[in-house]
């Protein structure tokens, strides 16, 4: 036969009654038998890996995730390990770069070391490499200056087809002779002109004498001719070294082992012996970890601060530290016990859990404050602690279990996300709120028997319950109840006028400290490209032909790229006839006869069509290393550089729009870049904000029903939530908080914490009556009161570290609480003492 309710009900209450005098009687067992849970618990977690790459934070269906996933088994990590050197001498720039090499060369890790790029078969063959439009432009404006110059040397000569346009002819307009994209399509940076055509160089100008009203400037340095195919800066200051490493940077472990390890090599190499002024450091995506580490030490920080300003808090509203004690033990404890659960069950933390345990101490807190609140409300009364933590657990315990629940409840919403960083946020929160919650219940009667036995409490003596709202006190919460509402439609008329923060500058920390620009020396699109997937080397070809058409449109958002189109024409028989066709236009006797600067013009010309057809077997290591999978497949894949502002995910996402997938006649190729994922983080989070806002709504209604039993209760307490969020935006607005990437996970948890506090006025309602409202707040809104401000407290850490991300987080979470606190204490009441029944004991 099952149990009836009330059944149910008195085993319930004796349950709690025989574990609390258990707790007073032989609370020393129970202390150490916690105590030495929490620290096992805590010495279990303590080792908990934290993952920071946005990869994780997507699902794994993602198409940004699958095309980086793709590239990663094809071509290993897509970052380079990168050092700079810098000095004024680029000799010794170049000494060091080299030491670091073959040091380097020796790890385990390294696949392949780049310190310099011969690219001598490049210049040796580059009117091979030219598409077959420019030797054609090469052989008309050659064609043109000859006519020129033999006119002018020899009067007699007539010829024909010489336009008077001729005559203004500037050979050493570049523009002339190759179209201005074409370095970009062979993977070149724009100032690479003159070392793969020399003949175009403008002689070196002799230096004017200064004279003496005329300050002497330092001459810029310049790099030999010996040093060009060194990864070096125009003026040689700077000198970069890339090494292919089998480990990814966002791996925060082996990110930190190679960036020290790079330091420590830098070091022992004693950069001064090679130039005073020389400095070297470990640059590029290998130096992040140290923004993750400073994530980390924020979040600790954040902690610390959150820790002291709650012991502050907790000390001015119990005045003992006794009370403080046994309010905040409790929450340590529940927070051990988090700890040691999520390392058990995930083993990881990502960017946004990473933070959980900051704002546990938020709203955990709550749970001691109001339980040992009512427990020494109760016996101050004249209650025994075992009837006083009774009643309380029975009575508050239950508003506790309801307001914890819509928390857990708006938390498991996240769950329904697309986006895993909200999903793993939501089930982590929720666990520790919950734990937080048992923890509380568990230990709080334990400590206060454990300090009866140390120093037994004398009772305070508190006035009889008798207050009620009579005219005055009614009168000045149904005007607050006024002026609350009216602010909030303030807010409601402003929603539109609230923001999201799209820029990820502002969402990042100080940075890594990185002090060499080295951008310059590696060239331009950096040192990580997006990839190109294809499945075939036709294929690659065709993307090639793709991107060089969308170049000669005229679209700014190509860079530069690099297929086995670039290294390997396929054309090349119709490109050696035109090269044909120059050279027996240079070898014509006339032609060798001219002198001077256009004589010497031609004769390197002339000596660039020495070329004949070459295959895969000729090119150089460094070119084939770009094209080359883990396998050993050569030319199935290709590199492109992109302009793009990483920084601004409504760039990134316009970029991805444009190129995630690149639209052949019989293929579609997919890309893969870290910067799509970052524009995919944004897209994911903007998707679920509006979905996860309706489930929050539907979540909290039901446990509100569940737990309030009363429509009555429900209404005013969604009313309630509804008035702070709308005063939460009104805040945003006139400050200019935004939404994030890293704020979006604290809704729920605003939304959880502003219910709660209308579920415990609700509920001490039930209790007193409307007529006594003045008495609950009195006591219940003085308890909510605190809660809220140390859970603001708890949040108020995340305001004072250095990322700003985990900034957005502290500044949405203290305002959303604070607009909470005012919307259930200056809008409840009110409506409580005109709909509320004056002295029933039931809704």
């Amino acid at each position: 036969m099952s149990m009836s309710n009330s059944d149910k009900n008195r085993w319930f209450h004796s349950s709690i009654q025989a574990y609390n005098r258990l707790a007073i009687s032989k609370p020393w067992m129970l202390v150490v038998l916690y105590v030495t849970s929490a620290l096992f618990a805590a010495w279990f977690g303590f080792g908990i890996d934290i993952k920071t790459d946005l990869k994780d934070l997507l699902p794994k269906d993602a198409s940004s995730v699958q095309a980086l996933e793709e590239a990663r088994e094809r071509r290993g990590s897509n970052d380079y390990y990168v050092i700079a050197v810098e000095s004024p001498e680029p000799s010794a720039n170049i000494a060091f770069v080299e030491a670091l090499a073959e040091e380097i060369e020796t790890w385990e890790e390294v696949n392949n070391v780049t310190v310099e790029r011969d690219r001598s078969f490049l210049r040796e063959n580059a009117l091979l490499f030219l598409p077959v439009s420019d030797l054609q432009r090469i052989r008309s404006t050659l064609q043109r200056m000859i006519r020129r110059e033999l006119g002018q040397s020899n009067p007699l000569f007539i010829d024909l087809e010489r336009d008077r346009e001729e005559e203004e002819l500037n050979w050493r307009d570049p523009d002339n002779w190759i179209d201005p994209l074409t370095l970009r399509e062979m993977g070149l940076s724009d100032d690479s002109l003159e070392e793969m055509f020399p003949f175009l160089a403008e002689p070196d100008a002799p230096p004017e004498p200064a004279t003496n009203e005329q300050e002497k400037v330092e001459p810029e340095p310049t790099v030999s001719e010996d040093y060009q195919d060194y990864l070096i800066s125009p003026n040689g200051t700077v000198v970069a070294l890339l090494a292919r490493v089998e480990g990814s940077s966002t791996d925060v472990d082996f990110a930190k082992r190679m960036y020290e390890r790079g330091e420590t090599l830098i070091a022992s190499l004693d950069p001064e012996n090679f130039h005073p002024e020389l400095h070297a450091e470990v640059v590029g995506s290998y130096r992040g970890f140290l923004e993750v580490r400073s994530i980390i030490e924020d979040v600790g920080t954040a902690t610390i601060i959150s820790v002291v300003l709650v012991l502050l808090l907790l000390f001015i509203y119990f005045r003992s530290l006794r009370s403080v004690i046994i309010v905040l033990l409790p929450l340590a404890i529940g927070m051990a016990w988090t700890l040691g659960l999520l390392n058990f069950l995930f083993g990881y933390l990502n960017t946004l859990t990473a933070f959980v345990f900051a704002m546990l101490i938020g709203m955990g807190i709550d749970f001691g404050i109001h339980l040992y609140g009512r427990a020494l409300e109760e016996f101050n009364h004249g209650e025994t602690w075992e009837k006083g933590l009774t009643r309380a657990i029975t009575h508050t315990g239950a508003a506790l279990v309801t307001a914890t629940a819509t928390t857990v409840v708006s938390l498991l919403t996240l769950t329904l996300a697309s986006f895993n960083g909200f999903v793993e946020f939501g089930l982590a929160c929720a666990i520790g709120i919950a734990i937080s919650l048992f923890a509380t219940m568990l230990v709080v009667p334990v400590l206060v028997g454990a300090s009866e036995k140390v120093n037994p409490l004398k009772r305070i003596k508190l006035p009889h319950r008798t207050s009620a709202v009579l005219g005055r006190n009614a009168a000045i919460m149904q005007m607050t109840a006024m002026a609350v509402f009216f602010v909030s439609v303030f807010g409601l008329l402003s929603i539109g006028d609230a923001k999201f923060e799209t820029n990820f500058k502002n969402l990042q920390g100080s940075g890594t400290g990185q002090t060499i620009r080295y951008g310059a020396a590696v060239g331009s699109g950096g040192t990580t490209p997006l990839v190109l997937l294809g499945d075939s080397e036709a294929q690659m070809r065709d993307v090639h032909a793709f991107l060089r058409n969308e170049l000669r449109n005229g679209n700014s958002r190509i860079t530069r790229f690099i297929t086995i189109e670039t290294f390997l024409p396929a054309d090349q028989n119709d490109r050696l006839e035109v090269i044909d066709d120059i050279y027996e236009i240079l070898d014509r006797r006339a032609v060798r006869r001219l002198d001077g600067e256009i004589g010497q013009a031609l004769e390197g010309l002339r000596a660039l069509t020495d070329v004949e057809e070459f295959g895969m077997e000729d090119l150089p290591d460094w070119a084939l290393e770009s094209l080359t999978e883990r396998d050993g497949t050569i030319g199935e894949m290709g590199l492109f550089y992109g302009k793009v502002d990483n920084e601004n995910a409504l760039d990134v996402q316009a970029f991805q729009q444009e190129f995630e997938t690149i639209h052949l006649d019989d293929a579609e190729i997919p890309v893969a870049s870290s910067a799509f994922i970052v524009a995919d983080v944004l897209r994911y989070v903007q998707a679920d904000g509006l979905r996860l806002a309706l489930y929050v709504t539907l979540g909290l209604t039901f446990v509100l029903l569940l737990g309030l039993r009363s429509i009555r209760g429900v209404l005013v307490s969604l009313f309630t939530m509804v008035a702070a969020v709308l005063m939460t935006v009104v805040v945003m607005v006139l400050y200019d908080f935004k939404l994030g990437l890293y704020n979006m996970v604290v809704l729920p948890t605003v939304l959880g914490v502003g219910i709660d506090g209308a579920i415990h006025i609700f509920h001490r309602y039930l209790e007193e009556g409307a007529d006594k409202m003045w008495h609950v707040m009195k006591t219940t809104g003085v308890a909510v009161a605190a809660s809220s401000i140390t859970t603001a407290a708890g949040f108020m850490g995340l305001l004072m570290v250095d990322h700003q991300g985990v900034v957005t987080i502290g500044q949405l979470a203290v305002t959303g609480v604070l607009g909470s606190l005012v919307a259930v204490l200056g809008l409840m009441p009110g409506m409580l003492t005109v709909i509320g029944k004056r002295k029933g004991k039931h809704s």
